[in-house]
This record gives structure tokens, C-alpha cells and sequence, in this order.
């Protein structure tokens, strides 16, 4: 823009003499200078990748099926006229009938060949067969602005640069090219440069490149609007991948409906068999598993009771535990396989052998161990419990019994006294008899 011209004030040594004095101002910068000063802002050189499968590109699948039928191969596979493409869904895999799902998103064309061939063999299908992308529409490059036509350009197996990119739509449209800009919009970032370095020194500011990329070529030093034309590129792409997904995907029900001739009621024959089938499995399944659970029954019960046998028979090594002393009969306990036994186990048994309760003494109660804590041989360590304090019994509970320990309830003092009596006065009586006879003699 042109600055305006200051009017001369009719006064002298008024305004106009001091912008006289103070010198003439700069000449404003015109259009094309401010373009000539845009700076190369490109990105980084990068080698080309081989091409990776994404979503909603299209694979042709062909066999050789020369001499085959229908019911030798794969139906989908069978045809080599007329070859059925695969559309890779929004998982990331195909499904090819007979097959199943095969993922192939993010892999090279040889990797996805890797993996069918293992999907073939698996299902034990002839592994023969050609790979090749027929529609390339995951990765796609939108260029627009001062081009003849703007346009959305996928990325194939041939890498695709910027200098390419820009011929594929015709070339630059502009008054003057040495004035044009190119933008790279790419992830967030603005890169541009002038449309002559691009071609410059050779293409060595060409740039390679990637999915999602999108090109605006500025002749009207307009940024608004390249970033416009972004966003419309966007949208309008995503409406149509989903319009040519719909599409694809109700051609190729079409298609399997007319090629399998698959009609309900075959399919519902086919439920049917599989149903009984299954059916049929269950019933052997259950009723071997009744044949089994049979054998291991009669099987532990043999066990069991060869094992009871050799308990009675003592063939069987044991633990005992010896308990005497005030009890209705001196016994010895075995201990109980894989568990632990304590003192109050070995009182109250339920073989009725346990304390007598009119001659013990609950209060001298005694278990003789021998080796206790590295003690010499021959040694023996007694524990004592009290149990005329019924609040004691709770420690029988908590003593561990160990291998031949010795149990002793101790008697009463009165019972003591009493047996020594008893001992006494039958003796008495003999005596006394004896001497009456003989004074009576």
C-alpha cells in the first residue's frame, strides 16, 4: 500500500519544514518484496519406506485354480477372470471366507503376503497365490490454492514428493511464479518456501512426502485461507472414504448373495446339523466323563482300602503319642497323617479312654518329652498343666503333641489314701480271722 502524500501547510516553519528537516520517509515495501523475503522452512530430508497397508485400502487376492472347482477352493480365492478385492476394515484385517480374519494394517506388502500364506496353510488350502494393492486410499495428500487442480492424491507404492504432488495437479497457477509460495501444512506445523527453491539446485529441497500432508500454493499471500482450504480437504475426505466404504462394502454383499447362492433355508440346515452335532458330542462327552468319574471312583476306593489295610496291618509307619496314669485305660494315640495333634486331643478322645473324672488329679497333669532344646541323651523335659483352673484347659489346646511323648494324669490324694486301705483291710481281716480260730481251737 502507498503512503498518502502529507499536505504542504500554507504557514512557513510550521510542520512541512520540520519533515523537510528531518529527511524524506522510506519508500514502502511492495508485495512481491515481501514475498522474495519468505525463507526456505522445509522439513527434514527422509528416505523412502516401502509402502504399509491401512485402513480402507483395497487387496486383490488370485490363485491359480486352473482344472479346479468351486469345491476345491476358496470361493472368494476361486476366481482368476474376475478378482474380488478386500477392503481392509477399520480393525485393520480382512476377511476372506473360509479363511477368517487376517490383520494386515501397518504391514508391508511381503508381511501381508507372510501372513496369508501361514492363514492358508493353517486351513489347509492351496497356498498359491498373488498379492497386490488395487486401491490405495488410507494415505492420502490434498494440495489446492493457485494449482489447476486441486485434488486429493494418495500415496502408493511409488514414493510421492512435493515437486510431484504439485505436477500431478497441473502445475502452479499464478501471474508470476517466481512470486509463489508453497505451505506444507504437516501435524500442527506450517512449513513454506518459495515455488523457485523447490525446483532449485536440482530438486534438492524436494520434499518426501507422508500421509496426511496437505499443500496450499499461495499466490495472494492469503494464510487464512490456505488454512481454510486445509480443513475442507479434511472433511471432504473423510465423507468420501465413508461413502466409498458403504459403497464397497454393499457390492461385495451383493456379490457373495449372487456367487455362494447362500439362501436361508441352507443356512438354516446348516444350524441345524451343526446343532446336532454338537448335541451328539455332548452326550459322549458326558457320558465318558460318567465312565471316567466311574473308574476313578472305583479306583480310590481300591486305594483307600488297600490303605486301611496296611494301617491295621502296621505296615504303615506311625506316631504315637503314650497316655497312663489316672485314664480308663492306658493306650497309646497315633498321630493323625499331615495334621497336627495337641494335648486336649489326646484327653478327651472319643473312645471314652479319657481321664477318669473320680480318681485323677485335673491338677497334676504332666507330658514327659525327651531331646527338648539340644538336651544330652537320656534327658527329659516335663511340662505340668493345671487344669483344676478350668480356664487353664485352654492351654491343651494350643500344646502341640510330638512323637512319643508321654501323657500322665496323676491321682488324687484321697484316692491314693484310699487304695492303701484297701490294700490294709483285707489283710486285717485275715489276720483277725485267723487269730479267733486259733484262740477257739
Amino acid at each position: 500500500a502507498r503512503i498518502p502524500d502529507i499536505p504542504s501547510p500554507d504557514v512557513s516553519g510550521g510542520p512541512a519544514d520540520a519533515a523537510e528537516a528531518a529527511g524524506a520517509l522510506p519508500p514502502a515495501a511492495t508485495e512481491a518484496e515481501r514475498r522474495a523475503a519468505v525463507a526456505v522452512n522445509l522439513p527434514p530430508p527422509s528416505e523412502p519406506a516401502p509402502y504399509r497397508i491401512g485402513v480402507s485400502d483395497v487387496l486383490l487376492l488370485s490363485t491359480n485354480t486352473a482344472g479346479a472347482t468351486l469345491d476345491d477352493v476358496p470361493t472368494l480365492l476361486s476366481a482368476q477372470s474376475s478378482r474380488q478385492g478386500y477392503i481392509v476394515q477399520d480393525d485393520g484385517a480382512i476377511a476372506i471366507p473360509d479363511v477368517g480374519r487376517i490383520a494386515v494394517s501397518g504391514l508391508t506388502l511381503e508381511d501381508a503376503e507372510a501372513e496369508i500364506f501361514q492363514a492358508l496353510v493353517a486351513q489347509r488350502l492351496d497356498p498359491s497365490f498373488s498379492l497386490e494393492v488395487a486401491e490405495f486410499r488410507s494415505q492420502t495428500v490434498s494440495v489446492g490454492g493457485a494449482v489447476q487442480q486441486p485434488n486429493v492424491q494418495p500415496i502408493s507404492l511409488k514414493p510421492l514428493f512435493l515437486s510431484s504432488a504439485l505436477q500431478i495437479a497441473g502445475g502452479v497457477r499464478a501471474p508470476d511464479l517466481d512470486y509463489a509460495i508453497v505451505r506444507l501444512f504437516r501435524d500442527g506445523e506450517v512449513f513454506e518456501a518459495p515455488l523457485t527453491a523447490i525446483y532449485a539446485d536440482g530438486g534438492l529441497n524436494d520434499v518426501l512426502l507422508r500421509d496426511g500432508d496437505a499443500i496450499f500454493v499461495d499466490a495472494d499471500y492469503d494464510v487464512t485461507q490456505a488454512r481454510a482450504f486445509f480443513e475442507e480437504q479434511l472433511r471432504l475426505r473423510d465423507a468420501e472414504l465413508r461413502e466409498r466404504e458403504f459403497a464397497f462394502r454393499q457390492r461385495q454383499a451383493d456379490i457373495d448373495e449372487i456367487r455362494f447362492g447362500v439362501t436361508v433355508a441352507q443356512f438354516e440346515l446348516q444350524k441345524a446339523q451343526l446343532r446336532q452335532q454338537i448335541n451328539q458330542m455332548r452326550v459322549q462327552t458326558a457320558t465318558f466323563n460318567l465312565q471316567r468319574q466311574t473308574e476313578i471312583r472305583a479306583a480310590n476306593a481300591d486305594a483307600r482300602a488297600a490303605f486301611q489295610d496296611r494301617v491295621r496291618l502296621g505296615a504303615v509307619a506311625r506316631d504315637y503319642v503314650y497316655v497312663t496314669g489316672e485314664v480308663r485305660a492306658p493306650r497309646r494315640t497315633a498321630l493323625p497323617f499331615e495334621s497336627r495333634s495337641n494335648l486336649a486331643d489326646v484327653l478327651f478322645e472319643e473312645n471314652q479312654n479319657g481321664i477318669t473324672i473320680f480318681s485323677a488329679d485335673y491338677g497334676e497333669i504332666y507330658v514327659l518329652r525327651q531331646g527338648v532344646n539340644g538336651a544330652p541323651v537320656g534327658a527329659v523335659t516335663a511340662y505340668h498343666l493345671n487344669a483344676a483352673n478350668m480356664a487353664n484347659l485352654t492351654t491343651a489346646t494350643m500344646f502341640e503333641m510330638r512323637p512319643n511323648d508321654i501323657v500322665f494324669v496323676a491321682e488324687q490324694p484321697i484316692t491314693a489314701w484310699a487304695r492303701v486301705v484297701n490294700q490294709l483291710v483285707p489283710n486285717l481281716i485275715s489276720q483277725a480271722t485267723s487269730l479267733t480260730n486259733a484262740a477257739g481251737g
